[in-house]
């Protein structure tokens, strides 16, 4: 099969799906790959969530990086960095999300512990003049955090 290409329609792909799952070699969960990683060096990131005042990252994101964070999968070096329109402080923006998700935050410890590593930035990202104040502020949670320079930007954003 060197050199070929292998498609839904070339006759050797029934066979090859058949290999991959009878047995199943690929599970269909990544729950397989949780012990394996808790195993690994994850490297220190800020994550920049755009959009951030959202529904999204109320009900999903927030809630699934504590618990990342829980299960000790996260670096110890990390952050995140809300970025909206909203105006709001750090501090209002950690009790916004956990007001949101108290019932699944029911260690209040391990939640303030994660909170610290919460932050928000006010700013409209599509205005250029919004932008030497983001960089600024990113710049500042990273250096506070030791991240360096390893971002994720997270786009979180009604298209316009």
């Amino acid at each position: 099969m060197s050199g070929q290409s292998v498609g839904a329609n070339t006759p050797g792909a029934p066979r090859l799906a058949e290999k991959l799952t009878n047995p199943p070699l690929i599970k269909p969960s990544l729950s397989i790959l949780i012990p394996a990683m808790a195993h690994q060096q994850v490297s220190p990131c800020l994550i920049v969530i755009f959009g951030a005042s959202g529904d999204l990252t109320k009900r999903k994101l927030i809630p699934a990086l504590f618990d990342l964070y829980t299960k000790k999968m996260l670096p110890s070096h990390f952050a995140v960095m809300g970025v909206s329109r909203t105006e709001m402080t750090d501090d209002s923006f950690r009790e916004t999300m956990y007001e949101f998700g108290k019932k699944k935050y029911s260690d209040a410890e391990a939640w303030k512990n994660f909170a610290q590593h919460v932050h928000y930035h006010a700013g409209d990202s599509t205005k250029s003049e919004d932008t030497p104040a983001l960089k600024a502020r990113i710049e500042a949670v990273a250096a506070q955090h030791g991240t360096g320079q390893n971002i994720l930007f997270y786009l979180s954003m009604s298209p316009q």
